[in-house]
């Protein structure tokens, strides 16, 4: 039972996600998302989406080790929503990959001000994703890491995973984290059919 902020929409590949927070306060965020509720994780009814998770933590409180060695990595689960098991083999979710990232959530700095924009794009392979992100410090002005990650081969198998890299349309839903508050400083909104650089300029020239 999670807490969750839902953008409904038909937002799909190029279109990105821009919001402002204080320290380890991202959210986990479901793109291409349908069927969805209160968990971002995979379960009955048929709930699609890509989740990119940077700070699961578990019904206590402490950091989940899905995300890696003392909590430093980003995992990206899909097209079931997130499951829990990385090597799960049915149609209830898969890793589709992780890697670490200042993104993740013991990576970042209490009382750091940080804006992400975060999106996918398609890669070459039609097999495959990619994960597009840009995390700055809004203290400093600094970028503060640059993603482009690929995920791997999820739509080889296609008879198996009963859809295609297509089909990944949906809404953006914002997740909060057991045992934990989590606030975002200001949503600036989906940005569709744009790149980070224009999301970034369209954002600078607001302020």
């Amino acid at each position: 039972d999670q807490a969750y902020v839902a953008f409904t929409g038909e937002y799909s590949f190029n279109d990105y996600v821009a919001l402002d927070f204080t320290g380890k306060n991202m959210p986990e965020i479901a793109f291409f998302a349908n069927d969805f509720d209160n968990s971002m994780y995979a379960g009955k009814g048929g709930k699609k989406g890509v989740v990119v998770a940077s700070g699961v933590t578990l019904w206590d409180g402490s950091t989940s080790s899905w995300l890696g060695e003392n909590g430093t990595q980003v995992c990206v689960s899909g097209p079931y929503m997130a499951n829990y098991n990385a090597a799960g083999k049915d149609t209830s979710g898969n890793l589709m990959g992780s890697f670490s990232s200042k993104l993740a959530r013991e990576n970042l700095v209490d009382d750091t001000r940080y804006r992400v924009i975060m999106g996918f794009e398609k890669a070459p392979d039609p097999r495959a994703i990619v994960l597009q992100y840009t995390l700055y410090n809004l203290d400093t002005g600094a970028i503060v890491e640059e993603i482009s990650q690929t995920s791997w081969n999820l739509f080889s198998n296609e008879e198996f995973y009963a859809q295609s890299r297509d089909t990944l349309v949906g809404s953006v839903i914002l997740y909060g984290k057991f045992r934990a508050t989590t606030t975002v400083d200001k949503f600036w909104g989906i940005y569709e059919d744009t790149t980070i650089a224009d999301v970034k300029a369209a954002i600078d020239a607001e302020n």
